[in-house]
Parts: C-alpha cells; sequence; structure tokens
C-alpha cells in the first residue's frame, strides 16, 4: 500500500470524521465526531479542515503503528516455536 505522510486529503476533508471512521481509525474518528456535535456544529468547518490537512498524516501513522504491532506479534511467536523446539 502507497501512502503518503503529508499534503491535502480531499476525502478526508469532504467527510471529515467519517472517513476517519472508515479507515479504522475510531478512537480518532468519535473524537472529531463527539467535538463537532458538543459544539452545536460551530466546529465543523475546523474540524473538517483538520481532516484535510492531517488526515494523511494520521493514516501513516496508524499504518505504521498496525505495522510494528503486527511485527511485535510475530516476533512473540516465533519465540513460542522456537522454546518448543528446544533451540531458546
Amino acid at each position: 500500500m502507497n501512502l503518503r505522510r503529508s499534503g491535502w486529503n480531499w476525502w478526508a476533508f469532504l467527510f471529515g470524521p467519517f472517513w476517519y471512521l472508515t479507515n479504522r481509525m475510531f478512537v480518532k474518528g468519535f473524537w472529531l465526531l463527539i467535538l463537532t456535535i458538543l459544539s452545536c456544529l460551530l466546529a465543523m468547518p475546523f474540524v473538517w479542515v483538520y481532516c484535510g490537512t492531517r488526515g494523511n498524516r494520521d493514516r501513516y501513522m496508524f499504518e505504521l503503528d498496525r505495522a510494528s504491532l503486527i511485527d511485535i506479534n510475530n516476533i512473540q511467536g516465533d519465540k513460542k516455536s522456537w522454546r518448543q523446539s528446544g533451540s531458546f
């Protein structure tokens, strides 16, 4: 997957917090949605611009964290198999 680390994201700008939710960034998406609702939609333009400017970076960081978590799980799985085989 080719992810951009910076720059404007039109999809994130157009859909705001819903873009975060559809890209599995649930915590940030819910917080942005709650902020928008609690401000009686006054913060909506600011939240949508924030999503457009930070969407690519947030998605990149999310995928990077997810990939490192998968690598850690693989390492732990390898240690278990080494112990079972007597190599570790």
